[in-house]
């Protein structure tokens, strides 16, 4: 019998993300997934984007593969879908694109974002104003492109300066080429 957990939690990290991702996957507050696969039964884990690639799977992955097999069915990134929905090629030739977490701390960002040719922010929910803060300070605020929901019917493609902070939310990510803003 297969099973399947789904959480709509925002927070990748949660109670059931966190027990069920346990080093010791036998104890915690949610049904185990080590109890289940123990007993032969397999588990679906669904992902929305790469289930490596900033996802809330690889935790899990890391715990479990080394007991269990895992067959693994890459999706489309968040990174590949905005840049598709966007029509921006990422990088060309020789060129390096970094992956930001808009997480770090203020000083880090803007260190990694000054450092950078190409630049992929994401997680800019909640931490948009900083970002925002970050590439004006930068010079590279009208160079940013927003990106919310990337392949869904509802998403939303905009300058980063046109932007509402409260209006971010999980799902969204930034564009930010250099070379752009060189020109």
């Amino acid at each position: 019998m297969a099973r399947c957990w789904e959480t709509r939690d925002r927070d990748p990290l949660s109670d059931a993300t966190r027990a069920a991702a346990r080093s010791d996957l036998r104890r915690g507050g949610v049904a185990s997934l080590a109890t289940v696969l123990d007993r032969g039964d397999d588990i679906a884990f669904l992902c929305q984007g790469d289930p490596l690639f900033y996802g809330s799977f690889a935790g899990i992955y890391v715990r479990l593969a080394p007991r269990y097999p895992v067959t693994i069915v890459p999706g489309v990134s968040s990174l590949t879908a905005c840049a598709a929905a966007a029509g921006l090629p990422l990088v060309q030739r020789d060129a390096i694109l970094s992956v930001i977490p808009a997480t770090l701390a203020e000083d880090e960002l803007t260190r990694r974002l000054a450092e950078s040719e190409m630049a992929a922010v994401i997680k800019i929910g909640r931490h948009f104003a900083k970002l925002r803060r970050v590439l004006d300070g930068l010079g590279l605020l009208d160079h940013a492109l927003y990106i919310e929901r990337a392949s869904l019917p509802n998403q939303r493609i905009a300058p980063l300066a046109a932007i509402d902070p409260a209006s971010v939310p999980y799902f969204a990510m930034a564009l930010i080429s250099r070379s752009e803003a060189e020109r």
